[in-house]
């Protein structure tokens, strides 16, 4: 299902630019059948830098400055996405300019034939809107998922370790004895873990005054603090998801996860050398080897069993205990019937 929702981000990021790319291209094409008076117009282009157009200097200027941002938009949206949101501001106002320039054209025109040669242009530019909102939406995951593909690393990570958009979601309290008790109660989306330059900020997703631990300050919405400073990691509840992280100086951090979320957290903290507690609901592991031998085995039972033994756990189906099989009159113990080769007809 993760793949899938990824995949999916990535597609409408992609439709959102691609889309913008064809407005660019279109509204040159635009300029240039006017220039030429060859009579095509293409409704899905840059309907503000078209009406502008002349082949004069002022007004090539004019639409090149129209223009320029979304250029830039589509540049710097690859790597970006706030650039997105920016050529989804755009693609609004292009859009709200086509009814301002209807409506300056009422006075000598009728206004069903404006809306009705409008209308192609008004349809595409609210397409391109949908689909740059779906993009805004998916961006941080579509560009996670692409830098993934490019590196190798897993998704969300880079090759260091480092998240690529250094942000895990959870709801966050810091609880501080040295500024009277709770400074921040964050809930849900609220509330960031990031990872920086070897450094764990602890806090508000939007800006806020950061303590750094060790050097005592005023705290307010966010904790800094290096893993050497962590004293002790305890699980609050039994899945593990909410946890709480007492520092050096006896600040107590409260973090509540997603399941992802708590095993990118700890798969993080693994990789800065600091262990996380195994939940208390955790999957039982299957026993080493060693502790198979320790239990009196000579060999360790193996895993995997035939379909039929795998409460037991052994490859080999159980022996039956002789001095517990009560066998039918005529069977030895082992289940096999004494020979008697006087009752038997074949004997020679």
């Amino acid at each position: 299902m993760a793949v899938k929702m990824k995949r999916s981000a990535q597609g409408w990021y992609a439709r959102a630019r691609y889309f913008l790319l064809a407005e660019l291209i279109l509204t040159v094409i635009n300029c240039i059948c006017y220039v030429a008076d060859i009579g095509s117009y293409y409704v899905c282009s840059v309907y503000s830098a078209y009406t502008f157009f002349d082949p004069d200097a002022i007004s090539i200027l004019i639409t090149l400055a129209i223009l320029t941002p979304f250029v830039l938009a589509f540049i710097f949206s690859k790597k970006n996405p706030k650039w997105m949101l920016a050529a989804l501001i755009l693609q609004i106002l292009d859009t709200l300019f086509i009814f301002v320039a209807i409506a300056i054209a009422a006075s000598q025109y009728d206004i069903s034939t404006l809306l009705g040669s409008s209308f192609l242009d008004i349809l595409f530019h609210v397409v391109g809107i949908v689909f740059m909102v779906l993009a805004v939406k998916n961006g941080n995951k579509a560009i996670q998922a692409q830098n993934a593909l490019e590196t190798g690393a897993p998704a969300g990570f880079a090759p260091d370790g480092t998240p690529i958009a250094p942000e895990i979601e959870c709801s966050v309290k810091i609880n501080d004895p040295a500024e009277s008790g709770i400074r921040a109660n964050l809930n849900g989306g609220a509330g960031v873990v990031r990872f920086e330059n070897g450094e764990i900020v602890v806090g508000a997703r939007d800006l806020g005054t950061q303590l750094v631990v060790g050097n005592l300050g005023s705290m307010k919405e966010r904790a800094r603090f290096t893993p050497g400073l962590i004293r002790n990691i305890t699980n609050t509840n039994k899945s593990g998801t909410n946890m709480d992280i007492l520092l050096a100086n006896g600040v107590t951090v409260t973090l509540a996860f997603t399941k992802p979320n708590r095993e990118l957290f700890a798969q993080q903290l693994a990789r800065m050398g600091v262990a996380v507690p195994v939940p208390e609901n955790a999957p039982e592991q299957a026993p080493s080897a060693d502790d198979m031998l320790k239990q009196g085995y000579a060999q360790p039972p193996q895993f995997g069993a035939q379909q039929g033994y795998p409460q037991q756990g052994y490859q080999q189906p159980p022996q039956f205990d002789p001095a517990q099989f009560n066998p039918p009159q005529g069977f030895q113990p082992q289940g096999y019937r004494q020979f008697d080769p006087s009752a038997d007809p074949n004997a020679q």
